[in-house]
Parts: structure tokens; sequence; C-alpha cells
């Protein structure tokens, strides 16, 4: 893969798939009467795409005015919500003229379940640990597969070699992507959040081997790590079948014994299983 191609791609990027049902269900609370910033950040907080627009838009050079914003529900105080409006619309109007991403089987229901869950887990571990900043950990669960999105967007037929090589050598998706692209998703969505300029915290989150002098980004990265191990464990929307878990003394460091994991799994689990019945399978 050519660096500077892949760099000039990312930095004029300007849709990477999101789901159409948020962003139709995102479109009707517009367009109530009552629709607030809160109910805003409700449905940009549930897809992946839209969220990281946004934040990038709001750290843009134009709108930052020279502070980080650091979680969507600042980005929507200091964008304001009618130009939140504009833009949801033009994202998905950009949307609607992108690729059907040809030769793939990839079940994105199926992938937004688990990150919205992986999302609403890591947010749940660090309020259980007491950690000061669970907003950071929720958009890292969030936005850590932007990089998978952005693949099957920018180079289907790459993509498409990645998930047959996965299931051919039975390998993780990480690793399939690793030995055909030299990056895996997870460092492209590293290079997706600094080009974009999402939330440092946020961002060195997203892998273990980027090193940041915020002693508080490894505990973001071990919650975002520990809550897809669980959900691979519980076998909860499992889109890649060789993920490979965390040992299990991670969890002992946070104090996360079997009862806690099962009753701060179920209940995201059962919460994520009724939204995607809403959101998808009676749209």
């Amino acid at each position: 893969m050519d660096e500077y191609h892949l760099l000039h791609t990312i930095d004029n990027a300007e849709h990477i798939g999101s789901a159409p049902n948020i962003a139709i269900a995102l479109a009707d609370a517009i367009n109530d009467q009552n629709f607030n910033s809160a109910k805003a950040a409700y449905y940009i907080n549930m897809d992946p795409t839209i969220a990281a627009l946004i934040l990038k838009v709001s750290n843009s050079a134009y709108y930052s005015r020279g502070q980080q914003i650091k979680t969507v529900q600042q980005a929507i105080t200091h964008l304001g919500l009618e130009t939140v409006k504009k833009l949801v619309f033009a994202i998905e109007m950009i949307g609607k003229y992108r690729s059907d991403y040809p030769y793939t089987s990839f079940d994105y229901p199926l992938f937004w379940k688990n990150i919205i869950a992986v999302a609403m887990l890591a947010d749940a571990i660090a309020v259980f640990s007491n950690f000061p900043d669970p907003d950071s950990s929720y958009l890292a669960g969030l936005l850590s597969n932007i990089g998978l999105l952005f693949m099957r967007q920018y180079y289907p037929y790459l993509f498409k070699q990645v998930l047959d090589n996965c299931k051919r050598n039975e390998v993780s998706f990480a690793k399939s992507a690793d030995g055909i692209w030299f990056y895996d998703h997870k460092f492209l969505s590293y290079l997706i959040g600094i080009r974009w300029g999402l939330p440092d915290r946020v961002i060195f989150g997203f892998k273990e081997c980027l090193r940041s002098k915020d002693t508080l980004v490894p505990h973001v990265y071990n919650h975002v790590y520990m809550a897809e191990s669980i959900l691979h464990m519980k076998h909860h929307a499992v889109w890649d079948m060789y993920f490979e878990p965390c040992d299990e003394t991670l969890y002992t460091q946070y104090h996360l014994d079997k009862q806690v994991i099962d009753r701060l799994a179920n209940d995201i689990i059962e919460h994520v299983s009724d939204l995607s019945v809403k959101l998808f399978e009676h749209a």
C-alpha cells in the first residue's frame, strides 16, 4: 500500500460508511420540534462515521478556535444544532453516492451491534473502576474500528482479500489486514484519528503499541480490549471469529470478577439487541 496515496485518501474522505437506518432515525429526530442537543448526541453516538466526522469538523481550523473538542456533546454545543443538522444531512447525501461495497459479504448490522456494545461496555467498565474520563473510553470503543469501515469504503477489493484470508487461514481480521496492507485496521483508525484531529486520548487508546505521555491512555485501551474480549467470550455479535481476546489476568487488575462482568455485559447486550431490532430488523 502506497503510504502517500493512503494518507491522501484519509485526508479527503468525506464518508466511510454509516448505517442508513441510524441516519434515518437521526433525520426524523431532527425534524421533531422537541429536538435538542441531548437527542442529537444520543443518535450521533450510535454511529462511528457520523461521530468521527462531527468531531473532525468541530476540531478543524475553521471551527475549533484553538480548543480541542473531546466529546460529541461538546461538538454539538460548540457547533450549534443548526450546523449539526446541516452536517448530518451533508454526510448522508455524500454517503448515498458511495460504492455498494462490491465482492464482500460483510454483515454491517452485526458489526454495528458489536461496536455499540463495545463502546457501552468500555464506558461501563470505566465507570465501575472509577476512571475519571469514561467518555474517552466510550468514544475509543465506538471509533477504534473506523479503519475497517474506511477499508471497506475506499479499498473494497483489498477489504475482500482481508476477509477471505481470515476464513482461509483462520486468523483474526487484524492479523489478516496487517499481512495484506502492512497496517491493521486499528492502526488505520489511529491514522484517521490523527489526520482528522480527533481527541488524543481516544486515538492513542486504539492500539497498545501507540504510546502517549498521557497516563490515562493505557486504561482507555484496556477498557476497550476487555469489552471486546468479554463480548467475544459471550458470543455477542461476533464479526471476527478469530479475534484474540485479552488474558484473564487483565480483568483482575480492574477487579472484574465473573459476577461483575455478567452484570455489566448482560444489561448492555439486552439493550443493544433491542436497539438493533428498532434500527435494522424493523426498518
